[in-house]
């Protein structure tokens, strides 16, 4: 028996949109990450082909993502399961 969420994965695989059903998973996981206070301080703008780009705030919070993008790549595949993210790019 299908769950929901297998049921929605498998229409948006069908119609090539995944990178829509990621973007918001994203969100959620960062929001986990950094709690809704910190998470405020960048949007996550597109995921395309494994690439996240983020837009921070201000230009210090642009360099602390690009610092310790590696290891919010990592926990943000940990929450998501599998390893979606290839790429962080902030802007």
């Amino acid at each position: 028996m299908k769950t929901i969420k297998n049921t929605i994965e498998e229409i948006f695989q069908r119609s090539g949109r995944e990178d829509l059903l990621y973007k918001s998973e994203i969100i959620m996981a960062l929001n986990e990450i950094f709690g809704e206070n910190l998470s405020k301080k960048f949007k996550v703008r597109y995921f395309i082909n494994g690439k996240l780009f983020l837009e921070a705030e201000s230009s210090i919070w642009a360099w602390e993502i690009s610092m310790n993008k590696e290891n919010l790549k990592e926990s943000i595949n940990e929450k998501l399961g599998k390893p979606v993210i290839k790429e962080i790019i902030t802007r």
